[in-house]
């Protein structure tokens, strides 16, 4: 049975489902454009660049996305190989002339989830 997560509706729909005793198998799921990882930040600082002092609140979800990773494959959290670390690496696009910034989760969500199966 293969299920799609395009949205934090169906998401919630599938912890139900599994809250209700159905058996999905990680290769059962496939996230599909969401979740979607964009910060707008405006200020004298940001004309199409990330300064240091934001960087630490997207390694730290990179850490999370990481220690979920090796939780799902291994049982626990553990420092997780080069390998490993390119398929779970978010990669951050800035757009031209702003200072926004998206990272396609669900790029990385499916890695987890294949790896995990």
């Amino acid at each position: 049975m293969a299920i799609t997560i395009a949205s934090e509706d169906d998401l919630f729909r599938i912890l139900e489902d599994i809250e209700n005793g159905e058996d999905l198998l990680p290769d059962d799921i496939q996230f599909d454009g969401w979740p979607k990882y964009r910060v707008t930040i405006r200020g004298e600082d940001f004309d199409g660049g990330v300064p240091t002092r934001i960087m630490p609140a997207i390694l730290a979800l990179q850490k999370g996305i990481d220690d979920a990773y090796a939780i799902s494959v291994y049982g626990e959290v553990k420092r997780l190989s080069k390998e490993e670390r390119r398929k779970t690496e978010l990669v951050v696009h800035l757009e031209k002339g702003s200072t926004s910034y998206t990272s396609k989760l669900w790029d990385v969500f499916n890695n987890v989830l294949s790896t995990a199966a």
